[in-house]
């Protein structure tokens, strides 16, 4: 969670439109992203495109999955819409795997990426995405602004 928080503030600094934004990288290699442009809103829920890159190929030969994701803000959980497995990066090459249903609601627990990316996604709003965590970091981060595109529902999370 906390390799998370600078990230979420460079999210904060920028208001430019971008295609897959890095949210979290691990030790092994994997590299998980959002596409802010796909984001859409529905009340409490907010979908978006997320997409998770291999370091290289496993056993069956996969190296990257995308996934349709669906975040309940008020509820804190989230569940997966649509998914597929491919045998190169950014969603390429072979379909290796796909399903179009979605699977049960999932409550995130605390200080995990799946409650990060909750607060992230529910926080953005639709009309303007954050820029890609690699142009962000170039500059300084000071204190990020409030304003008007930076909303956060703090419903459920003591915020009442």
């Amino acid at each position: 969670m906390r390799a998370i928080l600078p990230i979420f503030l460079c999210f904060l600094a920028s208001q430019a439109w971008a295609e897959w934004v890095v949210i979290n990288k691990t030790a092994g290699g994997t590299i998980f992203y959002l596409d802010p442009q796909s984001l859409q809103k529905d009340g409490d829920l907010r979908r978006i495109s997320t997409l998770m890159n291999l370091k290289e190929k496993n056993k069956v030969g996969k190296q990257s999955a995308r996934a349709l994701e669906e975040y309940d803000c008020k509820a804190e959980r989230n569940r997966v819409l649509s998914f597929s497995d491919h045998s190169e990066p950014f969603a390429m090459g072979e379909t290796l795997a796909r399903d179009d249903s979605p699977t049960p609601w999932k409550n995130l627990a605390p200080g995990t990426l799946g409650q990060a990316m909750l607060l992230l996604v529910c926080a953005l709003n639709v009309e303007k995405p954050p820029v890609p965590v690699d142009k962000a970091v170039e500059t300084p981060v000071e204190k990020p602004a409030v304003d008007d595109w930076w909303r956060y529902e703090g419903k459920g999370r003591g915020g009442q």
